[in-house]
């Protein structure tokens, strides 16, 4: 200051000091100033603090817990630092189907966001893990997950069952049982029906089951076995004979499925066994047949036809006439036998007493022989004289004479006269 000659005052002049003022973050949002700034002296400054996604404000470094704040600034460089914490998210986990087939990681409280959590599937007995959601390629049981900002995340564990072999088999008798030996879903219902053959019916399950139909629901093991047993039933074969005027059948029964009956006839004389029938159907030609009993009650016919018999036609004396040839004829049938003599003789009469000539003739149930009977025509011869007083013969009545029969006649002269000759070529004596 330099000297002074008079009275002097000297005024100093002040103003408000700048200040730099820095204001930062936990790295988990923005702040605003977002920059230094130089801010003077007790001014004050408005700071607010905005949250990235997923994170909320928590607090300044001060403990403020406001967002947004008027700063008055200090009489130094100052740094404000604002801090945020996660939000927490809920995250939910559950079992398609239920928790019968599986368990999933349970979560009791939010998680924070970005935070990683563990999510792991175990499934029950006869189940196995599948897929998680709707995505068939997240196929690891376990998923480790960062948490994101979505109000609520739900995980779907998906198991499916595993398969196990059911045997089944018929023990005895014939039949069949619906279900097929195969490997089928774990808890899966499957019925089981016994279904007999013709011939049998439903017995019992080997492991004593009584009824033909059961339901099973398919367990965690490869041993279930369903064999059933069937028995036989019983039927009655019915043999009949077409008409009892031709034959009788015998053999008929009441017993099991498929068991030989012997079947058999007996004809009447003059019938003869040509087949067995069943309604329409032709069983069998022999006799006695085997016939084994069917799976269902039936009549079994037994058929009879006119057995054929050899008529042999004869004529008693070879020459005397003809008769109509006989041959193998059907038993019963009618056949015209005509008997035709031959010339000079006359049909007398058949060998079965009948005088009828045509005869029809009805065949007997045998061989037989029937004999046309001719005899000789017979034939008047009588001798005369030209002249009884020339002389007589002997004898002197009328003789009958079979045709081709011989006569003796003589003539004899009276005195005086000698024999000439007869009207008929004879030989003489």
């Amino acid at each position: 200051v330099k000297a002074l000659d008079h009275d002097t005052v000297f005024k100093a002049l002040f103003k408000k000091a700048f200040y730099w003022l820095k204001v930062e973050n936990d790295g988990h949002g923005t702040t605003t100033p977002a920059t230094n700034t130089q801010v003077e002296y007790q001014s004050n400054v408005k700071i607010y603090a905005t949250p990235a996604v997923g994170y909320t404000f928590d607090h300044w470094q001060d403990g403020n817990t406001n967002d947004t704040v008027i700063y008055t600034v200090a009489y130094k460089d100052s740094t404000y630092k604002a801090y945020f914490r996660p939000l927490l998210y809920k995250i939910s986990t559950t079992v398609d189907g239920g928790s019968a087939k599986g368990e999933v990681t349970q979560f009791a409280a939010n998680q924070p966001f970005g935070s990683n959590v563990t999510i792991t599937a175990t499934p029950k007995t006869g189940y196995e893990f599948d897929h998680w959601n709707d995505d068939l390629s997240l196929t690891k049981s376990t998923i480790y997950y960062t948490v994101e900002a979505k109000p609520d995340t739900l995980f779907t564990a998906h198991f499916r069952p595993l398969k196990y072999k059911v045997t089944t088999c018929v023990s005895a008798g014939e039949g069949s049982v619906s279900l097929p030996t195969g490997s089928y879903d774990f808890n899966s219902e499957q019925t089981i029906k016994a279904n007999p053959a013709p011939g049998y019916t439903f017995d019992r399950w080997d492991d004593g089951y009584a009824t033909d139909t059961r339901t099973y629901y398919v367990e965690a093991r490869n041993d279930a076995t369903f064999c059933v047993k069937f028995r036989k039933l019983s039927f009655t074969v019915d043999v009949q004979s077409e008409s009892t005027l031709k034959g009788k059948a015998t053999g008929g029964a009441t017993a099991e499925f498929g068991t030989p009956l012997t079947l058999s006839t007996s004809p009447i004389a003059g019938y003869k066994f040509t087949c067995w029938t069943v309604g329409t159907d032709t069983i069998g030609t022999t006799d006695p047949f085997i016939y084994n009993v069917p799976a269902q009650n039936v009549t079994v016919v037994a058929h009879f036809t006119e057995d054929e018999f050899i008529v042999t036609t004869d004529v008693n004396v070879p020459g005397r006439g003809t008769v109509t040839a006989g041959g193998p004829m059907k038993f019963g049938s009618d056949t015209v036998l005509t008997a035709t003599p031959a010339e000079g003789y006359r049909f007398v009469n058949w060998s079965n007493g009948s005088d009828k000539n045509p005869l029809t003739y009805k065949v007997p149930a045998q061989n037989t022989t029937i004999t046309a009977n001719f005899e000789p025509e017979k034939y008047h011869v009588k001798a005369k004289a030209n002249d009884a007083a020339m002389g007589y013969f002997t004898p002197s009545n009328d003789e009958t004479v079979p045709f081709k029969g011989q006569v003796s006649i003589t003539a004899n002269p009276n005195y005086g006269y000698s024999f000439v000759h007869w009207n008929q070529t004879l030989s003489s004596n």
